[in-house]
């Protein structure tokens, strides 16, 4: 991961950017020290997420924020998370579970997705109750072709690769195909956030976006999509798209008050 980030902190002025290996329980930094903190995608595969809340709350100063994100449940709309979980319900290995940690039994997978339950750990961190907010995120994963989607979760994630790798040759090939007849069934080709799929079952292959480029349309586009002249987007079409929205929580640490002389 360090190696990752080391390209992108190096695009940057010198000592803009430091990269630190450490641990999210007991971070090597001072106390009061940062305005923000931010957790991406990372809160729930820590062994103790608890601590990790009380660490970030040490290392801000008052009236610092915190803001962590976490995937949506299923039963909001994430249909993503949903085809992958009810293969595995259907088509798994019902005895299969992950490991406790350190702090005990994991927490359930989308615990933090809960207003009630950030707010209850982010309090219970030392943060104010009162500023604990919880935004949803609308986002999809687009998918060259059907198997995606369950490549995506085995190679490429930590809950969900490690429940995959438990299963059995014969059940991890059958929750592939579940997976994979559900987005063909219900995730195919439109017009979505600046990408040309056809509904038709034909690639239109005159348009821009086969490949993997950038496209800024000079004029009105309404030939590919209706994109706005100066509009940007990634190119690279893809058959499906699935859903796979976020949560983001956010919490205040208190501000110091005086005393009274």
């Amino acid at each position: 991961m360090l190696e990752q980030a080391r390209a992108m902190a190096e695009a940057h002025p010198s000592g803009v950017v430091t990269l630190l290996e450490g641990d999210a329980a007991a971070l090597p930094l001072p106390d009061e020290s940062f305005d923000a903190v931010v957790i991406g995608f990372g809160l729930l595969h820590l062994p103790d997420p608890a601590s990790a809340l009380a660490e970030a709350h040490r290392v801000l100063k008052p009236g610092g924020r915190l803001a962590f994100s976490v995937w949506e449940e299923p039963s909001r709309g994430n249909d993503a998370f949903a085809a992958l979980l009810d293969a595995l319900a259907e088509h798994g290995d019902k005895e299969a579970a992950l490991p406790d940690t350190s702090a005990g039994a994991p927490l359930p997978f989308f615990h933090f997705a809960s207003l009630e339950a950030s707010t209850a750990a982010c309090a219970a961190a030392g943060f104010d109750k009162a500023s604990v907010g919880l935004q949803r995120i609308p986002s999809s994963v687009s998918l060259r072709d059907e198997h995606e989607l369950v490549e995506m979760f085995a190679t490429s994630t930590a809950r969900s690769r490690a429940l995959l790798e438990l299963q059995s040759a014969d059940q991890l090939e059958a929750i592939r195909a579940a997976v994979a007849a559900r987005v063909r069934k219900g995730f195919g080709g439109a017009w979505v956030q600046g990408e040309a799929r056809s509904t038709a079952g034909a690639w239109r292959t005159g348009l821009p976006g086969a490949e993997e480029g950038e496209h800024v349309p000079q004029e009105f586009a309404a030939t590919i999509g209706g994109a706005a002249k100066g509009t940007r987007w990634q190119g690279g079409r893809r058959s499906h798209l699935v859903p796979m929205p976020s949560v983001v929580v956010s919490a205040q640490k208190p501000v110091r008050t005086k005393k009274a002389k």
